[in-house]
């Protein structure tokens, strides 16, 4: 009688640092493309004077924010959110300084945290647009400005609506499928139970009906009995190999 086992996929030794060198990575790439890529544009914009030493500590303190998204998804996207508003309205040199932004909320959406996510862009369309000027640091914001800032929050709301739709129905696929092998492994043990158990009681079976037999004939004819001893062992030890088979 064979068994089919189900093999648990055991995590890849290098897991662990496989997720350290993307965290990093993605650091880099984030550092990289807010304070090298915002550098770069403001050599191209002379009449914003740069970004200055608290331009550069707002776009750093996004950038450091990001390791801690996972623990503490919210609080990373409030940090994030405010020291990029703090740095646009503020009027330093524009450039790809949203980045820490952009991915605090992707994560925010992707770990379930939509209505923060949502209430983020909200803010955000209305702050983005108006603090500066309400602080007397930027120009009045023009309407094609504002659909502009609008259709960009849109279109980044519905890409992480979309990937997080994806991911969702991934796992679910991924849990349907474990549910599965866990059910399939659970009908195998229960086939395997039958089967054992019919295996004995036919055992028990004939080992009772041979001793009874034995007991019958022990005084008038002891070869028979010998014979009717021999099935018995023969059955015991049939039952106990597939006991042994089954353990």
């Amino acid at each position: 009688m064979s068994e089919s086992r189900v093999v648990e996929a055991a995590p890849a030794p290098g897991a662990r640092r496989g997720e350290v060198a993307g965290e990093l990575a993605l650091f880099g790439i984030v550092a990289l493309v807010q304070l090298g890529g915002t550098a770069l544009a403001a050599a191209h914009q002379p009449e914003r004077g740069g970004f200055g030493p608290f331009g550069v500590l707002l776009l750093a303190a996004g950038v450091a924010a990001v390791p801690f998204r996972r623990r503490f998804p919210r609080a990373v996207l409030a940090a994030t959110f405010c020291s990029t508003l703090a740095y646009i309205s503020l009027g330093y040199s524009r450039g790809p300084v949203f980045a820490s932004l952009v991915v605090a909320l992707a994560h925010t959406v992707l770990s379930g945290h939509r209505r923060a996510a949502l209430a983020s862009l909200g803010l955000g369309f209305v702050c983005f647009t108006w603090l500066g000027y309400a602080i007397g640091r930027e120009p009045a914001p023009t309407v094609g400005g504002m659909l502009a800032l609008a259709a960009w929050l849109t279109a980044l709301a519905s890409v992480l609506e979309v990937v997080r739709s994806r991911r969702a129905r991934a796992q679910e696929a991924a849990r349907s499928q474990a549910e599965a092998l866990r059910r399939r492994a659970t009908e195998e043990r229960l086939r395997i139970a039958r089967e054992l158990h019919d295996a004995v009681a036919h055992s028990m079976s004939l080992i009772n009906l041979q001793a009874g037999v034995a007991l019958h004939l022990v005084d008038s004819r002891p070869e028979q009995t010998r014979e009717a001893l021999a099935t018995i062992k023969t059955a015991s030890k049939e039952a106990l190999v597939e006991l042994d088979q089954e353990a």
